[in-house]
């Protein structure tokens, strides 16, 4: 099994460990006699480079056009174009995996083709990682020659005096130069003098690289670059006094904190403290809400007061609670959330007039009516009637959830996904063996994540917080027996049990394998980040995606683990939604019906159609085919 997986883990193979030779060949090339890896235009490439590309007008939109261009300039039966035309043929073999999309359909523009190869998932048409980086590679080559690429992206031409005498004592910080070469070379390039990289060159940078290359991710290359600053300027003392920022195109939800009225910040604390701890004897309060819960209705309740100042109340006029929930006011909340998701609500063909995120604020602002400001009968029926028109997108799961939930449909399909951490395991093993052991460690402590949230159905932020001491119970003998873990959303107590080879996992992970990540010698966090605090939920979340997406070609995240933990529990029996909301850790049955609802329709209907075939089954062998005969009553 080890040995058939090995070839499908990028960089955590044993066949890519890097051995004591190899690391010794690249401390002594020339002792070694090895050979430096060739430049990014060799003699063998130049020629593509030098093409002169069609005119914009007659520039072939497909990547198929680009290739018989291609072939028309040069020679179907030349070597380079033989690799390329196989390239395209890649590409276009893992995008329709994933697109269904036409040969001729598959565009050559950057913008256009960008969104296709960064979801794309070679795994699924057994293509290689390495197969498929090279011939985005080779796409990039034909991309140039054709004119949609710019050339410079492959440049390595030598930066300023000015940069390379800053640049000299980078190089042995830690992490390296990053990405700050390629971005000066571009300033170079782009005429823009040394002082006068701001933001707005960050801008151009994105813009360049969104539009000419087929760099995958622009705006984390840029984050990189601005982050990869300010690191520089905190340790040269030689590197520009400036502090270098991207900016942020996100939409101003709300207004920032002291734009209201001290009463009103003193209302709301007041009000969010109630909700994390209500008062026992007063009717209108239910549960305790966990912290995920209660930082929601804040920004909603913060947002629906920034919706005011959008239609012209003065903020300083907003100077409490009260204020939001009368019927006019409310009002005009409700038709800023309607002209502000509209657009994004066409964009997608929806049919609905309303957002989630409009309903649930309107919802917020019901229970804040209702629990904490409770007006006059009249004045919240008027607001309850507004309420009623806030109609919910859809109930139950997303057209989108449901296609990435139909990927683990059959019983062999969720098996594959079940056994992958455990042969990930055995593959973690003979890498620390063979003495690779960081990434080893590395890929066991992602297969452990990945197991424990398909075994548990935990939430992504309880997942990264699980702490060896607090969430493990252990036996007599020290046998981790069970988790245990107050969720963040509901405070609800989960309990599952550990099965004796996970255990094991666990005990192994922490003896032999944590101690190689950093981190691991500051907390007992199971999955520490490198200050050896609670890692970042989203990162975790990014290696359970990766690791599944490479090794089955599948879309995979820790809340689709829990859409399908409630799958496997109603196929089995469509009764059992009381054991779904157990499993999912809901405090309330209503929750896990209006969610999975419709799945259970679907399973009892199966359900049905099986039940019919058995009865016919019983039939048949019971009477052979032949319609019993009724006895005649005395």
């Amino acid at each position: 099994m080890a040995e058939q997986l090995s070839f499908r883990f990028e960089d955590q193979s044993p066949q890519t460990t890097e051995t004591a030779q190899n690391r010794d060949r690249k401390a002594h090339p020339q002792e070694a006699g090895w050979k430096k890896p060739s430049p990014h235009w060799s003699e063998k490439w130049a020629r593509f480079r030098d093409l002169r590309p069609p005119a914009a007008a007659d520039r072939p939109a497909t990547l198929r056009g680009c290739l018989v261009w291609l072939q028309q300039e040069i020679s179907p039966n030349d070597p380079q174009v033989r690799e390329i035309a196989g390239a395209v043929a890649t590409i276009i073999k893992v995008i329709h995996r994933l697109q269904r999309l036409a040969d001729e359909d598959l565009p050559a523009d950057p913008i256009a083709l960008r969104p296709l190869l960064r979801d794309a998932m070679p795994a699924a048409v057994s293509v290689s990682r390495s197969r498929f980086e090279n011939a985005k590679s080779l796409i990039n080559t034909l991309a140039i020659a054709a004119g949609w690429v710019s050339a410079e992206i492959r440049s390595v031409a030598t930066l300023q005096p000015y940069w390379q005498a800053r640049l000299a004592g980078a190089s042995e910080l830690k992490g390296g130069l990053g990405p700050m070469p390629p971005f000066f070379r571009f300033c170079d390039r782009s005429g823009i003098a040394n002082e006068d990289i701001s933001a707005a060159t960050l801008d151009l940078y994105e813009k360049w690289l969104t539009e000419e290359t087929f760099h995958l991710y622009p705006r984390l290359r840029v984050n990189a670059v601005a982050t990869t600053w300010r690191k520089l300027r905190r340790l040269l003392p030689d590197w520009p006094d400036r502090d270098l920022r991207v900016i942020s195109r996100k939409r101003q939800l709300f207004l920032p904190e002291g734009s209201f009225p001290s009463t009103f910040y003193r209302d709301l604390d007041a009000y969010l403290g109630s909700l994390r701890e209500p008062d026992p004897l007063d009717r209108d309060y239910g549960r305790p809400l966990g912290s995920i819960s209660i930082n929601a209705a804040r920004r909603a309740i913060l947002r629906a007061a920034t919706c005011l100042t959008k239609n012209g109340t003065p903020a300083d006029t907003i100077s409490n609670l009260a204020f939001l929930v009368q019927p006019s006011e409310y009002h005009s909340i409700l038709k800023c959330l309607h002209a502000e998701g509209l657009p994004r609500l066409k964009a997608a063909n929806s049919q609905s007039y309303w957002t989630k995120s409009a309903y649930d604020i309107s919802g917020i602002l019901i229970l804040l009516a209702r629990r904490w400001v409770k007006p006059p009968p009249e004045t919240l029926d008027a607001v309850l009637a507004l309420h009623k028109r806030v109609k919910p997108t859809q109930n139950g799961l997303s057209e989108k959830v449901q296609a990435r939930l139909a990927e683990f449909m059959t019983d062999t399909e969720r098996q594959e996904l079940f056994q992958l951490p455990w042969r990930a395991f055995k593959i973690a093993d003979k890498m620390l063996h063979e003495g690779d052991s960081i990434r080893a460690a590395k890929l066991h402590e992602t297969a452990l994540a990945l197991i424990i949230v398909l075994e548990s159905s935990l939430r992504l932020g309880d997942l990264a917080k699980l702490h060896l001491k607090e969430n493990f119970q252990r036996d007599r003998k020290g046998r981790i027996v069970k988790l245990v873990v107050r969720t963040t959303k509901t405070t609800a107590i989960k309990w599952a049990e550990i099965e004796e080879d996970l255990a094991q996992r666990i005990e192994r992970h922490t003896k032999f394998f944590r101690p190689h990540i950093p981190g691991y010698d500051e907390s007992d966090i199971l999955f520490p980040s490198a200050r050896g605090r609670s890692r970042f939920p989203s990162s975790l979340g990014r290696l359970l995606h990766r690791l599944v997406a490479q090794q089955l070609g599948k879309h995979f995240t820790t809340h689709l683990a829990r859409h399908l933990a409630v799958d496997i529990i109603l196929d089995a029996n469509p009764a059992n939604m009381a054991l779904a909301q157990r499993q999912l850790g809901h405090r309330s049955l209503a929750t896990t019906s209006r969610i999975y609802g419709s799945r259970a329709t679907l399973a009892s209907s199966q359900y049905f159609k099986q039940s019919l075939r058995a009865q016919a089954q019983r039939a048949e062998n019971t009477h052979d085919g032949k319609t019993p005969k009724r006895k005649r009553s005395r």
